[in-house]
């Protein structure tokens, strides 16, 4: 299972592309997008974001979308991408939300994009409220420390337990929403119990409200680990979609002594038999178990992204 669609809508704003002859529309009411536009067009990244920053009006934009960056067709990293959006910074004084790798299956699988050192971002763009991005081969977020950022997303096919580190050790004071996307072992997730202790135990995030392990292969372990975390106390939102939980992970989050902590659990895209749905159902929060994909006994579970 893959990604098929460009985003339409960031920072809840429509998407507009931005290719080359483009124009800026007044007023700014869109979260553009630049990017490569086929597999032909291996300098189309360089020449769009040159055309973009160059127009009188990009210092009103608050919500920038990177797609394809110049070779990222056939592979290639992100790291000149990155370098221009730091080389910009002045161009931007506005920006509050940044997605880095808006690539769909059409153009590269997930767990083919090739990223690289982000980390000269966060210091690049202080006003940061919103950083996503996909993919993790290569990718490493440094040592964060920001002080506007609320949102953090990291979509992945397979998140590199050196990734996870990252996050746990970051400095993010206002953080509110956190959502990893932590995949399949066979496409890069290393993740073990001890690294994910690590993040729910971390005393990074004092404002954290929502927590996302999603797309998850080994999601009834999680499951079992989070259930017992206390970090369930503080959390109004546990987002456990989109990957493979099963009954020993429902059953592990019914018996929690924290659960009902939670405003919300979700689960949906999962593989818990029906009586346990019911149990879920009944904890007294609000839980989303819709898109039953099998029972626990599955031969092979699928998650929503991997390859």
């Amino acid at each position: 299972m893959t990604i098929h669609e460009h985003l339409d809508t960031f920072f809840e704003l429509p998407v507009r592309n931005f290719s080359e002859g483009s124009e800026l529309k007044a007023p700014i009411q869109a979260a553009y997008r630049v990017s490569c536009e086929d597999y032909d067009d291996s300098e189309g990244f360089s020449t769009v974001f040159a055309e973009l920053i160059a127009d009188p009006l990009v210092s009103e934009i608050e919500a920038l979308i990177v797609g394809c960056w110049d070779g990222g067709f056939e592979g290639g990293e992100s790291t000149g991408a990155v370098e221009m959006l730091v080389s910009a910074r002045d161009h931007f004084p506005k920006l509050r939300a940044l997605f880095f790798g808006d690539i769909i299956c059409e153009e590269s699988e997930i767990s083919w994009i090739n990223q690289s050192d982000v980390s000269a971002i966060f210091s690049a763009y202080p006003k940061l409220e919103y950083f996503g991005i996909r993919g993790s081969n290569g990718l490493s977020l440094g040592s964060i420390t920001h002080h506007s950022l609320k949102t953090l997303v990291i979509e992945s096919g397979g998140l590199p337990a050196e990734v996870m580190r990252e996050v746990a050790n970051a400095h993010l004071p206002n953080l509110e929403t956190l959502e990893l996307w932590l995949g399949d072992e066979g496409y890069g997730n290393s993740i073990d119990e001890e690294t994910l202790k690590q993040l729910l135990y971390s005393n990074a995030f004092p404002k954290l409200k929502s927590l996302g392990l999603c797309n998850d292969d080994e999601a009834d372990t999680t499951a079992q680990i989070v259930a017992q975390s206390e970090i369930l106390k503080r959390l109004e939102t546990l987002d456990l979609s989109r990957g493979a939980i099963g009954d020993d992970g429902a059953k592990a989050l019914i018996a929690s002594p924290f659960i009902k902590f939670l405003k919300k659990l979700d689960v949906h895209h999962h593989y818990i038999a029906d009586e346990l749905t019911q149990q879920l159902q009944s904890l007294g929060i609000e839980v989303d178990t819709t898109e039953k994909m099998g029972d626990s006994d599955e031969e092979y579970r699928m998650i929503t992204a991997s390859e």
